[in-house]
């Protein structure tokens, strides 16, 4: 029964919208046959209809916030017509700033208007009619263009990717109107997204590969410009450097590794706050240095990194001092340089003597690391060190691979003589080799009574490819 008061229902619902989509035909099909007297008769019908019920709805609104409610509510919908026809009636017989009413609109006015001009769905138009209201600004007596407008009006040519607009608009600057920080954003942001900065953009023409070349050349000319402007004011303390001016270090530091710049992203790291310092920023600066291996400094920044890290962060990163370990044993096409290594020993000696000093660099925040792990707030708070141990699982991984890599590289040094045998160098590199040797026997042979295990990793292999820290 219940299977078939369903059925009936389904049916009728579905008959009740086909006969509504036969009656929208039907009006479709009776509006095209209509002649454009008619068409033009019932419109103005349906208008008359319309003001009749806005006289209605103002007999019960008279407070004029209602009224302004009324007509936002109407322009969220889409009504258009309705929401001017009301602002027109309600103007008969109330205040509103308009210039036939006497009230002339003051400086919100032009900002609002600029504002929907920049959002306007034709940009090139209203370009057009905001440069047109911001000279009739400038010939005023009444009402004077501010900084605020300046922006406002930067904005919509910048919006409407009209370059040469905007810098001459930009003219207008003085003494009423200085450039602030925003402005110089919009200038900046402009000259970043023209088009013809890009080849074969999706949609538009595009540009051949020389002409973008050459677009870009001119657009860092003038960003370098304007930018030497800004640095200028702002040593005159004239304005304010914010973050939508400057961006932020980790985009700056992306942009330095497109072209693998590690000198640059070492002076930057070493210049951070160290606030701002954490594991994955050195990161990035030390996987700059790896790749750009062909820069015999490349060791020297990464070390400048290294050495940032430990004065800014309070614990060391484990992958940061596997990378910095990774960069020591990349960083060997300098040494293979007959000009400066005339001798093959000499350059291996010199070789190993870089990769000693990584593992001596790396010596103590390792020991630190792993302190830190025995004095957690996770082991503070574990009832057994078989549960610290089991909390503690990701960060002592971490330390692992570590001290298999400083195994891997000690046992580099020594199998391709790369330290001279006998001296204290090569002491040392065995006693350390020794040291991490029995570290990860005792982690791996704890983990296997806990029941736990570690995935396989490369970290004691050294093969001169990079491992990646992310």
């Amino acid at each position: 029964m219940r299977l078939a008061l369903q059925f009936v229902t389904s049916l009728f619902l579905r008959q009740g919208q086909d006969q509504e989509d036969g009656f929208a035909h039907f009006e479709a099909a009776v509006e095209r046959q209509k002649t454009p007297e008619e068409r033009q008769a019932d419109k103005k019908k349906s208008l008359d209809k319309a003001k009749r019920a806005i006289k209605k709805e103002l007999q019960y609104t008279t407070d004029p916030y209602h009224i302004a409610d009324n007509v936002v509510k109407k322009l969220k919908e889409n009504d258009f017509d309705k929401a001017l026809l009301l602002t027109r009636e309600a103007s008969k017989n109330k205040q509103c700033v308009m210039k036939k009413r006497a009230q002339l609109p003051n400086a919100q006015t032009y900002t609002i208007i600029f504002k929907g001009c920049a959002e306007s769905q034709h940009p090139k138009l209203a370009v057009g009619e905001a440069l047109k209201i911001y000279n009739t600004m400038l010939s005023s007596s009444r009402l004077k263009p501010n900084i605020t407008h300046l922006n406002a009006v930067l904005d919509v040519c910048s919006r409407a990717q009209d370059l040469e607009s905007m810098f001459v608009t930009l003219r207008s600057a003085d003494k009423a109107r200085t450039p602030n920080n925003w402005t110089y954003t919009i200038i900046l942001n402009a000259l970043r997204h023209q088009p013809s900065n890009y080849e074969d953009l999706p949609g538009e023409a595009g540009t051949d590969g020389d002409a973008a070349k050459k677009s870009i050349e001119t657009t860092v000319q003038r960003g370098k410009l304007v930018w030497d402007e800004v640095m200028s004011r702002w040593k005159k303390n004239e304005i304010i450097m914010d973050e939508e001016l400057i961006w932020n270090y980790k985009h700056y530091l992306d942009s330095l590794s497109t072209g693998a710049a590690s000198g640059k992203a070492a002076r930057i790291i070493e210049g951070m706050p160290a606030e701002m310092v954490d594991g994955l920023v050195v990161r990035r600066g030390l996987l700059m240095c790896h790749f750009d291996g062909y820069n015999e400094n490349a060791f020297e920044n990464a070390t400048v990194i290294f050495d940032a890290m430990m004065q800014k962060m309070r614990t060391p990163d484990a992958e940061c001092m596997k990378l910095y370990l990774q960069v020591a044993t990349s960083n060997y096409r300098k040494f293979d340089d007959r000009s400066k290594y005339p001798i093959e020993s000499r350059a291996k000696l010199a070789y190993g003597r870089q990769i000693f000093n990584a593992v001596d660099r790396v010596w103590e925040p390792l020991r630190l690391a792993t302190n830190a792990l025995g004095f957690s707030d996770t082991a503070m708070n574990s009832k057994s060190p078989e549960e610290t141990w089991k909390r503690d699982h990701a960060g002592r991984k971490s330390i692992l691979d570590v001290a298999k890599r400083v195994v891997a590289v000690c046992d580099k040094m020594i199998s391709r003589s790369l330290v001279q045998r006998g001296s204290n160098d090569a002491r040392v590199i065995l006693i350390r080799r020794k040291v991490m040797n029995e570290y990860v026997h005792r982690t791996l042979e704890q983990n296997t009574e806990l029941g736990l295990g570690f995935k396989e990793s490369r970290a004691n292999e050294d093969d001169g490819e990079l491992v990646s820290a992310f």
